[in-house]
């Protein structure tokens, strides 16, 4: 298994790599094979959780609203990437225009 994870160049443990690799494989395999059964067992699953775990899943994401918003005041804030005295290339922030390019893409 080195001697293959050094020939295909993986920066990463091999032994690891590996089993994921191989049971995301058998997953795909299992669905491609049995598609109505796995997915009659995923719509029970994911109606399990809406009906018992919907508060849950409020409960999470307005923590992490509540956390963002938190950073976005906070000193880390006005954090500025790049080096000191680095000006921006365009007027507008990144944020903002990766949302105009997500809500004007092609469907």
């Amino acid at each position: 298994m080195e001697e293959l994870a050094r020939r295909l160049g993986l920066r990463t443990d091999p032994q690891i790599f590996f089993w994921s690799a191989g049971l995301m494989v058998v997953f795909l395999l299992a669905l491609l094979v049995f598609p109505e059964p796995i997915g009659a067992a995923f719509g029970t699953g994911r109606e399990w959780i809406v009906t018992n775990l919907g508060w849950f899943f409020i409960l999470g994401v307005t923590s992490w609203l509540v956390f963002l918003i938190w950073v976005a005041f906070s000193k880390y804030g006005h954090l500025r990437l790049g080096k000191d005295g680095d000006k921006p290339r365009t007027r507008t922030s990144p944020g903002s225009r990766c949302c105009s390019r997500a809500g004007s893409a092609p469907s």
